[in-house]
């Protein structure tokens, strides 16, 4: 009986009659000049980022937590806790719980939350949620800004896309990934399918000049937890490697991460 062969097998009889090539991972085919010079590493995700559980109903904590562990992940940053509860401090079959907070970057770089409330959390991811249209000057400035303040570990959806529905700031992705790297603070892969952002060539970019990426589903439900598909998907087309991602790390080692820049 036939069988019928997999893109993979296809793909290799192809390039071995035509050019004599190994297999080439479709998710890194971005442009002619994208031919690996090393076979595809898996990311370890052990983490996940920017998951709003103050929105998960205390009676979906449990069922968020055996999802989780059920899929190898070790540790939950970024935690919003809705301090009405104290359930909000639940810890299930060994997963580390992070308190931290997505905060707002101000039309002037500035934070909404002080760094005395900053300096209580484990975590903070400083996004853009207003003045997206503003000139390339203004809107790099204030991405420049916010990652000078000592407790931001990371830019969250930096260019601030939403695909089919708004087009990205004009930032000056150079001098953002270079201030990236200066300052010790991670980008954000953020997962959502409307979002995407970080896109390939920029995490391609950004590994390249040593900023560390952290994939966040954005999840706001148990559901939305199924979203680090897309992130992994997206490092992966960036070339990103195990050791380009916060995700992959030990808790030990992210909490040695999470101190690195605070004073």
């Amino acid at each position: 009986m036939l069988r019928r062969q997999t893109s993979e097998e296809q793909l290799v009889a192809a390039g071995s009659a035509l050019y004599y090539m190994p297999f080439m991972d479709p998710q890194r085919l971005m442009d002619a000049f994208s031919i690996p010079v090393s076979a595809r590493r898996k990311l370890g995700v052990q983490s996940l980022y920017d998951n709003r559980t103050c929105s998960i109903p205390a009676g979906l904590y449990e069922e968020c937590g055996d999802l989780l562990a059920d899929a190898g992940i070790r540790t939950v940053v970024e935690v919003e806790p809705d301090e009405s509860s104290p359930e909000w401090q639940w810890s299930l079959k060994g997963i580390t719980l992070l308190s931290g907070a997505e905060v707002d970057i101000l039309g002037n770089g500035s934070l909404d939350f002080d760094d005395a409330l900053l300096a209580e959390l484990d975590y903070a991811v400083a996004s853009m949620h207003s003045g997206l249209t503003g000139p390339r000057e203004k809107v790099t400035a204030r991405t420049l800004k916010a990652m000078d303040n000592p407790y931001v570990v990371a830019i969250g959806h930096p260019t601030g896309r939403l695909i089919g529905q708004r087009e990205a700031m004009d930032l000056d992705m150079g001098a953002v990934i270079e201030h990236a790297a200066q300052t010790g603070t991670a980008l954000e892969i953020n997962a959502n399918p409307y979002r995407l952002d970080l896109r390939d060539i920029h995490c391609k970019m950004a590994v390249e000049k040593g900023v560390k990426l952290a994939i966040g589903t954005d999840a706001h439900s148990a559901a939305g937890l199924n979203l680090m598909s897309f992130g992994v998907a997206t490092a992966a087309r960036g070339w990103a490697r195990r050791g380009d991602v916060l995700n992959t790390l030990s808790v030990a080692k992210l909490r040695a991460f999470l101190k690195a820049k605070r004073p």
